[in-house]
């Protein structure tokens, strides 16, 4: 059994957890997925408190050029407060 969003929302909230980390997109795996990740990102950031720390995860696919990161930080900006605590990992 998977973990419910119920249960992510119970887990998140808990005043020990300090980091909501490795959320982000993967483009290294097959694009199928990559809405999903979307989604799923999009899901985690509305439990994010000011408290906690965000380590964003985002990989392009070794094919391919561009600034990830920066597509990803500026299609979050409304989501993500400007004094939000983040660590970009793996980019």
């Amino acid at each position: 059994m998977g973990i419910t969003t119920w249960h992510f929302e119970r887990i998140i909230s808990l005043h020990e957890v300090t980091v909501i980390g490795e959320v982000g997109i993967d483009h290294t795996e097959d694009p199928t997925h990559w809405a999903q990740h979307h989604v799923v990102l999009d899901k985690a950031l509305t439990f994010l408190r000011s408290d906690q720390v965000l380590v964003l995860h985002i990989r392009r696919a070794q094919d391919k050029e561009g600034d990830d990161m920066l597509h990803l930080v500026y299609h979050r900006k409304i989501v993500i407060p400007r004094e939000q605590k983040t660590h970009v990992h793996c980019f």
